[in-house]
């Protein structure tokens, strides 16, 4: 789906409350990435994308709805189709059943980098 058309998807306004829980997800999940991962499946909830896009990326959304609905943090990455799911180790096997839905996904299980972005 190029970002274009994905804009073109989203509406012109939203509820109030919808763009109040984004924000504060948004602010959760400094947290759930540094000491409070526990966090992380509440702070992966979007209110003001995926649910306007869904119709034009049925096989993430389904991805991620399966991810979700066995208690993994995913999200659907800007336009698609990569869908993210953060994990701790201890989730590790949930991803790798998932993995074996049915969905045309390559699955990678990476490591997040403990440093940022560096000058050499």
């Amino acid at each position: 789906l190029a970002t274009k058309k994905a804009r073109t998807m989203l509406p012109d306004s939203i509820p109030f409350a919808d763009a109040q829980r984004n924000s504060i997800n948004s602010a959760l999940m400094t947290q759930a990435l540094t000491i409070r991962p526990d966090l992380l499946f509440t702070a992966t909830e979007d209110f003001l994308h995926q649910s306007y896009r869904q119709e034009a990326m049925p096989s993430s959304f389904a991805l991620m709805t399966k991810l979700r609905a066995a208690g993994i943090a995913a999200f659907i990455s800007g336009a698609g189709p990569t869908v993210l799911a953060l994990h701790t180790e201890e989730e590790e096997e949930t991803i790798q059943l998932s993995r074996a839905g049915g969905a045309k996904f390559d699955g990678k299980s990476l490591e997040i980098a403990s440093r940022g972005a560096t000058l050499l």
